[in-house]
């Protein structure tokens, strides 16, 4: 039986996916993302759809197209003009090596020297510094920070700080 990607409505991949599973008893693949976040500015781990408005359900296309289709939260099956578009089975494998049991990828990114970070705890939270080494044994950071008009190489834990520009997925 081959794997289709479901387009969705914005921010209804969990509720479209449990519908599938338990309403149609179909197997469904809904990866999500864990990262941290700066909010309000404190650090925050946020969870969100790998694929946003997507998922995927492998299910018999002719015997129930309508029926996903009709579902609320459906925008439609993806499909190139009339040409169906089923989703390999390698490339499903593949997802899913990415993701734990859970189907939850944790990106946890540390910064690179010569990247910039701020930081989002302590009396200096807010502040933006530039990172000149990664020491990854102690779970550190040795970052430039300008105090009183001199420079000065200091090391702060990688907890502290979060990336100014996170690459998204």
């Amino acid at each position: 039986m081959p794997w289709f990607c479901i387009h969705i409505a914005p921010r209804q991949e969990n509720k479209v996916a449990q519908v599938l599973q338990r309403e149609l008893g179909l197997e469904v693949f809904a990866p999500r993302i864990r990262f941290r976040r700066l909010r309000a500015g404190r650090p925050l781990w946020t969870t969100e759809a790998l694929f946003p408005g997507y998922l995927f359900a492998r299910f018999e296309y002719v015997e129930r197209r309508r029926q996903i289709n009709a579902l609320p939260g459906v925008a439609g099956i993806v499909h190139f003009g009339e040409q169906l578009a089923p989703v390999g089975d390698a490339v499903l494998a593949g997802l899913r090596a990415l993701v734990q049991d859970n189907q939850t990828l944790e990106v946890t990114a540390d910064p690179q020297p010569g990247s910039e970070v701020v930081i989002s705890s302590g009396s200096l939270s807010g502040l933006r510094v530039l990172v000149t080494r990664v020491i990854p044994a102690r779970q550190r950071i040795a970052i430039l920070l300008e105090l009183l008009g001199s420079e000065r190489e200091v090391e702060i834990e990688l907890d502290r700080v979060l990336p100014v520009n996170p690459r998204r997925m």
